[in-house]
């Protein structure tokens, strides 16, 4: 390996450091606002509030249309004027985009309201129905900046970004000023926002004037159309139960239902960081039709993200109640069953089909995927809120969740020409999930005795950590010696 190569490594390694970062600090942002909010409100008004994100996190991406995802693709094809003309229309683009969802919002808040039987989500998302025009432009930053090779810039505008919305909500709840007024102020502060960067934008990329050239602009709207409509089907498969919970139940229900949904903010980056850094390799491992690399990585990157999420699972699985209660407080705690329904996905999500597929360039499988699974979950999750009740769509989910896996491997066994038994390291992963089971069970009976028990909370939940590491620790190793040499090659990275 040459020197220069292994200068752009390490760039590369620096720019995921820098951008993983920002993501992880923004995400925590959000989950400690859920947190702080559901100490500080009342089951309704939280629920209220949670209703008024899901409608935005749902719409969002089918507004977006994948215009974001085109900066990464775009940039670095352009240069001078044609560049700089194209940073100005897509900002110009994703305001317009922006407006589009927020004059919808506005005038479909009443009809919204009557969908979920909630007369005070009215005025809420009339409230909030101008946060697209402001937010929209800012998510093409990350894109934008990493392009220029400035992922450090790109994870501090994400992070003042989430630091500003945060503080924006915070202290509004805390100074009482209702949810109305707290998302009248969430829209100033982020339109402010988007106004400071669009200021840094235009010195930073030269950009003197906005001139729309349609024929990039057809090629973009092109290229980002596929992209945002796999996204959006995709989101709209894994809310349609939140959806279903707002339409059948109260708000305070729906407020129970969506805490029992959360999930560990880090958890989906890591995994899509560490598929993300190895699409390169796996993109050129395939060309030269080397199947055989592309599995090995595979297998590697299934196995490395495993030792993380396999006993996490187990851990929050046994703690769920303490979790919640500790997070949420004790209203929240009719939550268990819904999140530990929830957490039977999460060792389905030690890899990113999407990547393997984008590797080998047969992306429409991600697409036919999702759309089933999109079909599957909203009608299971109707038949089973009218048999089930409450836990039904989130059953449904689940369902949903392991059809979709295994779709895709299926697909990938017929595409890469792999037996079943090879598209993951099944031994291992065995070895694993069986040692966090064990380690789940014994930390949870030694905590269940008094006086460890009567600690609280807190108490139980960081004396369950210490003994769940110590078993896991002891046992792994000891039924699987690699594991050692995965950890320390872990570390270094």
């Amino acid at each position: 390996m040459t020197i220069e190569t292994e200068q752009k490594q390490l760039s590369l390694t620096r720019q995921t450091a820098f951008l993983v970062i920002g993501r992880t600090y923004a995400s925590l942002c959000f989950f400690l606002t859920y947190v702080f909010l559901s100490h500080m409100m009342s089951t309704s008004d939280y629920g209220l509030y949670r209703q008024v994100w899901l409608v935005y996190n749902t719409l969002a991406p089918v507004f977006l249309f994948g215009i974001p995802a085109t900066v990464a693709y775009f940039v670095p094809l352009l240069s001078g004027q044609k560049k700089r003309r194209f940073i100005g229309q897509t900002g110009i683009l994703l305001a317009m985009q922006g407006l589009c969802l927020s004059l919808l919002l506005f005038f479909a808040a009443p009809a919204i309201a009557v969908l979920f039987s909630n007369p005070h989500l009215l005025f809420a998302i009339r409230a909030f129905a101008f946060f697209p025009v402001a937010f929209f432009p800012l998510s093409m930053i990350d894109s934008l900046l990493v392009c220029a090779g400035e992922a450090n810039r790109s994870a501090a505008f994400a992070i003042a970004i989430a630091t500003v919305q945060t503080l924006a909500v915070v202290l509004s709840i805390f100074f009482r000023a209702g949810i109305e007024r707290t998302f009248f102020v969430l829209v100033l502060s982020v339109g402010t926002a988007a106004l400071g960067t669009y200021l840094y934008l235009k010195r930073r990329f030269h950009i003197d004037s906005i001139r729309i050239d349609q024929k990039l602009l057809k090629e973009q709207v092109g290229y980002g159309a596929s992209i945002g409509l796999g996204a959006s089907i995709g989101i709209l498969g894994s809310t349609v139960d939140k959806w279903i919970i707002a339409a059948f139940f109260t708000a305070d229900q729906f407020a129970v239902y969506s805490n029992g949904a959360f999930q560990l903010p880090f958890l989906g980056i890591i995994t899509g960081s560490v598929m993300t850094v190895l699409t390169p390799a796996m993109v050129l491992a395939h060309a030269r039709g080397d199947s055989g690399q592309v599995k090995n990585m595979w297998h590697l990157s299934a196995y490395r993200v495993a030792l993380l999420m396999l006993p996490i699972f187990c851990f929050m699985f046994a703690y769920a109640k303490d979790l919640l209660i500790l997070f949420f407080g004790q209203a929240y705690s009719a939550s268990t069953d819904i999140f530990r329904i929830n957490l039977l996905t999460l060792p389905l999500r030690i890899v990113v089909y999407s990547t393997l597929f984008r590797a080998i360039a047969q992306t429409r499988y991600i697409f036919f995927g999702a759309l089933q699974t999109f079909l599957l979950s909203t009608a299971l999750s109707f038949i089973l809120v009218y048999t089930v009740g409450f836990t039904g769509p989130a059953i449904a989910s689940v369902i949903s969740a392991v059809y979709l896996m295994v779709y895709y491997n299926v697909k990938i066994c017929g595409l890469m020409k792999w037996k079943l038994r090879e598209l993951f390291p099944w031994k291992s992963l065995s070895k694993a999930m069986a040692c966090g089971c064990l380690a789940g069970l014994v930390s949870r009976l030694i905590t269940s005795v008094e006086p460890i028990s009567g600690l609280g909370g807190v108490g139980v939940v960081s004396i369950g950590v210490g003994l769940f590491i110590a078993v896991y620790a002891i046992t792994l190793p000891a039924v699987d010696p690699s594991v050692v040499q995965h950890v320390r090659a872990i570390a270094r990275l």
